[in-house]
């Protein structure tokens, strides 16, 4: 019976960043050999018997990377499947199954992850031949890892102690630990690690979902059914795989069955999680430093440096981690490494392209690179593979100049299609329709420079594609789209040399046409000011009737009781009013006391000071002096002066006329 190795190769890997983005991530990198990480674990299957070709399960936006690195070690017929949407595990190993099951209804299915080393490949190939056992007698197989540390970012599996032919009955799933627990585990030597890794019958394990994740079965179902071919790749149908729920396989299925048994697996296994954990991996010189590229170190220990387009230079440095790329430098203390996800994070909230894209952009025809841009203008260096085509396109608000650097360029420009050798170029002017192609066996690199208002890559309009990028439905918004944009683009220009004219000395308007501008501004005023009274109505109308309301429940006791026992049953807004109520009580106290002091005061001061004449004055000074002596206490403060200025205000009220009488 054949093994079909499945292959989950989802994700964006933004702890690796920058080397890991999400247009180019960690699974389609040469993180730990020549080898990207997606072909190292289908090269490390070779050598099993009965071996079929892979399911690789990935993004859509990666389908051309995948065919390509399959196609360079040796996988002519691979099935990849095109996840619609991100659905967590169990969705995506279910689409695998399902599909599986239209080619074979016997497959054996290997489960693995992308981002994992393992370095004992003999080890594991034994702890695989012992799964596929357990597998063909109808059990759903996971694999443990023997712990090496108390490690609290994986899952645990605790093992039954009984041993058949290498296998173990699951005592308990237990989720990520917190360090006191993880080392109990591992002094336990009992538990394993969760791999995340798996191998069953395609019929078994689609059996076991129906039972415990009927709804993930169904919408995954039907997805699959509906599938269309699109060249060498397989789209599930996106509507009804966005309806399954989004499970991992753990929660979905293993902690739900009876028929599920570990497999202890101890080769060497690591999860490429972070920079941190490629430096460990990683082979070491004598000061435990790993070096990737064109690296000169002086009394530098402990430290990761990767960089693969210049020179780095470290004196003096340690435990750090220095990732070097085109465009971004990397510069991190071990101890931190896990906050370049907070860094991507952010640099996705401020619409940073380098959060997700490289200087370097990968295409099916091969790839590009931004050299150097400017404002109205860009340069790019293409290469083209053979046989390579790139589609017969149009730009709305950029012309293109081709200068062939090395190969032959089949070029369409307009109604012309001819043959540009070494050292010759071409002009592609705005809007005319044009296609490059490389018809020889070698590369073709070519020089391309771009001038024009907009140089976005969304400023393409395909009308054909030799990899079926484009429908006739999207040609014709992306053509309607770059016109809008043109448009618009159009009009600003238009607007910026109006406001050119109307600024320029030369301009000079008429007296009749400037008292019309004024005119239509100061209307304009107007309306905003209407527009916003009448916004405002609704608010003082609410206000209004929330008063009367007040009133009409304090004048009702009874319903006041109602109200209150009602707010007894939330406690947290009952407090809440109780603690408003008695501050506004006692704030009324103190004013109410505050003012009969001020009144004692006062008649204190007419006692000892009649008057006669013209002696407000002489009261008004006894009065504030007899003030400060007694210190009367304000209620909003203390300070002297603000005492003063309230007894000159009571003393001025009776120079106006107002006795107190004894």
């Amino acid at each position: 019976m054949q093994v079909t190795p499945v292959i989950l190769s989802g994700g964006s890997g933004t702890r690796l960043w920058p080397l890991s983005r999400r247009d180019h991530p960690k699974q389609y990198l040469p993180l730990v050999s020549d080898n990207s990480i997606l072909q190292e674990t289908i090269l490390r299957l070779n050598g099993l018997d009965n071996l079929a070709d892979p399911i690789i399960v990935c993004n859509s936006s990666h389908r051309f990377l995948v065919a390509e690195q399959c196609q360079q070690i040796g996988i002519k017929n691979p099935t990849i499947l095109l996840e619609p949407a991100g659905r967590n595990t169990a969705p995506a190993i279910a689409a695998a199954a399902l599909q599986s099951l239209k080619d074979s209804d016997n497959s054996t299915l290997l489960v693995l992850s992308v981002d994992h080393v393992i370095q004992d490949v003999d080890a594991f190939h034994k702890s695989i031949n012992i799964a596929n056992q357990q597998a063909q007698s109808g059990r759903l197989a996971i694999f443990g890892i023997v712990p090496t540390d108390a490690n609290t970012g994986y899952g645990y599996i605790k093992p039954s102690k009984e041993n058949n032919n290498g296998a173990h009955g699951v005592e308990e799933f237990v989720e990520k630990p917190d360090l006191k627990t993880a080392m109990f585990y591992l002094e336990q030597g009992s538990y394993l690690w969760n791999s995340g890794m798996f191998m069953f019958q395609a019929r078994t394990f689609i059996d076991e979902l129906t039972v415990h994740a009927p709804n993930i079965f169904a919408s995954v179902n039907n997805a699959v059914n509906n599938a269309v071919e699109d060249l060498d790749f397989i789209r599930p149908e996106k509507q009804a795989f966005e309806l399954s729920p989004s499970d991992s396989i753990d929660y979905a299925l293993m902690e739900k069955s009876n028929n599920v048994v570990v497999v202890p697996l101890d080769a060497g296994w690591k999860d490429i999680g972070d920079w941190l954990a490629l430096h460990v991996i990683g082979e070491k010189d004598g000061n435990g430093n790993v070096i990737k590229g064109d690296v000169i170190i002086k009394d530098t220990n402990n430290t990761y440096i990767n960089t693969d387009h210049r020179m780095v230079v470290t004196v003096g440095v340690d435990n750090l981690i220095i990732v070097d790329t085109p465009d971004v430098t990397l510069i991190a203390s071990q101890d931190k490494v896990q906050e370049v996800k907070s860094i991507v994070e952010s640099l996705q909230d401020s619409c940073r392209s380098e959060s997700n894209t490289h200087r370097k952009v990968y295409r099916p025809w091969g790839w590009y690179d931004a050299i150097e841009s400017g404002e109205y203008y860009q340069v790019k260096k293409l290469h083209v593979k053979p046989g390579a085509k790139l589609s017969l396109q149009m730009h709305y608000k950029r012309a293109e100049h081709w200068v062939v650097v090395s190969g032959t360029a089949t070029v369409t420009n307009g109604e012309k299609t001819f043959t540009l050798n070494k050292g010759e170029s071409t002009y592609i002017p705005l809007k005319t329709i044009h296609c490059l192609e490389n018809q020889t066996d070698e590369y073709l690199e070519i020089i391309e420079v771009q001038n024009g208002v907009y140089l976005g890559e969304d400023d393409i309009v395909r009308f054909s594609d030799k990899y079926n990028r484009v429908s006739e439905k999207e040609t014709k918004l992306q053509e309607i789209e770059s016109q809008a944009q043109g448009w618009w683009l159009e009009s600003e220009r238009v607007n910026t040399e109006l406001q050119a004219v109307y600024s320029s000395k030369s301009w000079r308007l008429t007296w009749p046409l400037r008292k019309l501008v004024q005119f239509i501004k100061w209307l304009f005023y107007r309306a905003i000011q209407m527009v916003i009274w009448l916004i405002s109505i609704p608010k003082r109308l609410l206000r209004w009737i929330l008063v009367k309301l007040i009133a009409f429940v304090l004048n009702r006791p009874a319903l006041r009781a109602e109200i209150k026992q009602w707010l007894i049953k939330y406690p947290r807004i009952y407090n809440k009013l109780q603690l408003l109520a008695h501050s506004r009580e006692v704030k009324s106290k103190k004013l109410k006391e505050s003012d009969v002091i001020q009144k004692d005061l006062v008649k204190q001061v007419c006692i000892k000071t009649p008057v006669q004449g013209n002696k407000q004055d002489q009261l008004v000074g006894n009065l504030v002096q007899t003030g400060l002596q007694n210190s009367i206490p304000d209620p909003e403060t203390t300070e002297g002066d603000n005492i003063q200025v309230k007894l000159m205000k009571s003393a001025n009220i009776w120079k106006l006329g107002t006795r107190v009488d004894n």
